[in-house]
């Protein structure tokens, strides 16, 4: 059995895990493009008794949609959990702005239907802005950042 791998927590403040490895089978928990341990974090409004993700409220988010900036988690830097080379980082990927339960629904539906293991050559169709990172353990990415905010290169 491998031992237990320990690694920090890669962003500060609060935050919660809607995807996990134990709840988003097949995407978040099986070995399909390395997502065994994937987890999604958003973040939240650490002073609000309810669970509020971005600003506005439920009815404007189904209606015209939420803007990026309008997210508790968005501009928040990201932190290495764990020590490691860079191996690939991409930047440029553009975002979806504003976020809309419409376009996003029909945006994973095309990715379902067309999105082949086969493809390796652009991955931000996927991941968006991401850092992949080689530790002692295996690999650590870093996928969906903000676009302009990667600040490290390979070899690193």
């Amino acid at each position: 059995m491998l031992a237990p791998v320990v690694v920090d927590f890669p962003l500060r403040g609060e935050w919660i895990t809607p995807n996990t490895p134990g709840t988003k089978v097949p995407s978040h928990g099986s070995d399909l493009f390395g997502e065994r341990y994937a987890y999604d974090f958003v973040g939240i409004d650490p002073g609000s008794r309810r669970l509020r993700f971005y600003r506005p409220g439920l009815l404007h988010y189904l209606i015209l949609g939420v803007r990026l900036q309008d997210y508790y988690g968005w501009g928040r830097p990201i932190f290495s959990a764990t020590d490691g080379i860079v191996v690939r980082a991409d930047d440029g990927w553009p975002e979806r702005n504003p976020v809309h339960i419409v376009r996003d629904f029909s945006i994973r539906l095309k990715n379902a239907r067309t999105f082949s293991s086969r493809q390796t050559e652009d991955l931000r169709v996927l991941s968006g802005n991401f850092i992949i990172i080689e530790t002692d353990e295996g690999y650590a990415v870093y996928a969906h950042a903000q676009t302009g905010s990667i600040l490290v290169h390979p070899g690193e």
